[in-house]
Parts: C-alpha cells; sequence; structure tokens
C-alpha cells in the first residue's frame, strides 16, 4: 500500500476510535453537542474512504483497501468498548470476535469470483 493510502488508513483509525468513544463517555453522550460531533467524525471518516477510493485505480486494490477499512473500523469497535471503558469480555465474547474476524476473511475472500 501506498503511503498516502495508509495515512487515510490511520486517519480513519483516529476518527473512528473518537466517533466510538463518545458512545461510551457518559458527559459526551449526554452533551448537546453530542450529534454535531458524531456526524462530524462519521463524515470525516466517511469522505476519507472516498479519498482512498479515489486515489486507487484498479478492483483488486480497493478490494484490500475495503478489507483494511473493515478490519480497522472493527478493532475500534473492540478496543475501545475494553480499553478505555473498562468493558470486560467473557470467553464468549471472544469467541464472538474471531467468528466476526473470520467471517471478515470469509466475506472478502471466499465471496468474491473471478470474473
Amino acid at each position: 500500500m501506498n503511503s498516502k493510502i495508509i495515512a487515510i488508513l490511520l486517519s480513519v483509525f483516529v476518527t473512528y476510535s473518537l466517533y466510538t468513544y463518545i458512545g461510551y463517555h457518559e458527559g459526551l453522550r449526554n452533551s448537546k453537542y453530542f450529534i454535531l460531533v458524531g456526524l462530524a467524525l462519521a463524515l470525516t471518516s466517511n469522505l476519507l474512504w472516498l479519498l482512498g477510493l479515489r486515489i486507487l485505480n484498479s478492483s483488486q486494490s480497493i478490494f484490500w483497501l475495503s478489507l483494511a477499512f473493515d478490519i480497522t473500523i472493527t478493532v475500534c469497535s473492540l478496543y475501545i468498548p475494553v480499553i478505555l471503558s473498562k468493558v470486560k469480555f467473557n470467553s464468549f465474547t471472544w469467541v464472538g470476535v474471531a467468528l466476526v474476524v473470520t467471517g471478515l476473511m470469509v466475506i472478502k475472500n471466499l465471496g468474491m469470483s473471478q470474473e
């Protein structure tokens, strides 16, 4: 991946981490700016996605960006509650996490047909 795509994925990681965090932070969630901040972060993340698509020039590259983007979003959705909000996962939750990651890989890698 080129450096622009890596920068986009790192930016998505930051923006989506913040987006996820504001949902778990009671003070931010009850703020009158909650919806506005959430929308701004979601819009930023989506704009970064579109920028990444514009940079790439082949379906294969877009496919790999899509996989990296999905994994980035999934990681943010998991680490924020565990690390920052002190959510506890039991063994069944970790099995579910493994199934989600496996499912992403199966959908992305086996769900495509070669034309």
